[in-house]
């Protein structure tokens, strides 16, 4: 119809980008509880039923990772996390 606007779906790992979109009333979010709790105007909706959610963790082979990225990349690791 004219005049009808068509849902749009925008993804960022950039939580700042992401919560100040949902501030400013440009849609909904769907964003850690943690990320919810800190944030004032954010207001938190469950899913239900609760979803289940999987990270994976991917770099370019032979490509330079930084200190910080090898020492998280340990920690996932040694915490069994990425095997969950």
């Amino acid at each position: 119809q004219v005049g009808q606007r068509t849902p749009k779906a925008q993804q960022s790992n950039f939580v700042s980008l992401v919560v100040q979109a949902a501030l400013d009333n440009m849609g909904v979010a769907t964003l850690l509880r943690s990320v919810q709790q800190r944030t004032p105007g954010i207001v938190g909706v469950p899913f239900r039923p609760a979803q289940q959610m999987s990270f994976r963790l991917c770099w370019r082979s032979g490509e330079y990772l930084s200190l910080a990225s090898k020492r998280f990349i340990d920690f996932a690791a040694q915490t069994h996390y990425l095997e969950r």
